[in-house]
């Protein structure tokens, strides 16, 4: 992250920030760290906890969401403890550290124009640690999801029945362009096949067996890209800096 230029907030959003979460401390530009407590209720069930976080905000902040760290361990201990060797179970990208807090169809509804810090921590921050912990207490996630990475983009996608444009197509792709296997994902996305091993890579199972929503996502994400007249392989390269 040290090379992304940081947000440098208003003195009105420091100071709501501070006001809300004492806690908290703007270490340097863009970029809070401190402790969060935690006392919600969801489904009668009350959790009390606190984390040592990091939040980050880069200099397209608030069109783009800032990302959070959980840097107190826990992340690690929870692993750990449910020996999960994927980590994606608690929504945590082991390569970068970042917390998944909302698949990337659903940021503009968490975080829309015109959101701030405070929003952002109230709406965002607290679910995901509210879930961590209870995860941490009971071995799994408090409420229904999606699934971890491009799958459950793709199932959001399957279930979103907004018309898509060409500028949103481009975005999903970007994002898959980052995965490793993004060539397996640009194969299936040319000519869909529901027999070959899932793109989740953890099975021999189909992936229409083992992600059904997601092959429908990623099905449906073919049609409007054919009905748009895009290119798949064009696509892949464009995001991928090639001509």
């Amino acid at each position: 992250m040290d090379t992304i230029e940081k947000y440098d907030f208003s003195e009105d959003e420091i100071s709501a920030v501070r006001n809300r979460f004492p806690k908290l401390t703007l270490k340097e530009r863009g970029v809070w760290e401190g402790e969060i407590e935690i006392n919600a209720v969801y489904n009668e069930y009350l959790i009390q906890d606190s984390f040592e976080i990091q939040i980050i905000a880069n200099n397209l902040y608030p069109d783009e969401m800032p990302v959070l760290m959980e840097i107190g361990g826990r992340t690690e201990d929870i692993a750990d403890k449910y020996q999960l060797k994927d980590k994606r179970s608690l929504h945590y990208n082991s390569v970068t550290k970042v917390a998944c807090l909302c698949v990337k169809p659903r940021e503009k509804q968490y975080f829309p124009t015109g959101s701030n810090l405070v929003i952002f921590i109230n709406d965002l921050v607290t679910p995901y640690l509210y879930g961590l912990s209870y995860f941490d207490k009971n071995g799994r996630w408090p409420w229904g999801e999606y699934g971890h990475g491009i799958m459950g983009l793709l199932e959001c996608y399957a279930e979103n029945s907004i018309v898509k444009d060409s500028a949103s197509i481009e975005n999903l792709i970007k994002t898959i362009r980052r995965e490793p296997n993004w060539k397996e994902y640009n194969i299936q996305l040319r000519k869909p096949n529901s027999k070959k091993n899932c793109l989740c890579g953890l099975g021999d199972r189909s992936f229409e067996k083992c992600h059904s929503l997601a092959w429908e996502g990623l099905k449906k994400l073919q049609q409007d890209v054919l009905s748009l007249g895009l290119n798949p392989n064009k696509l892949f390269q464009i995001v991928g800096g090639k001509k």
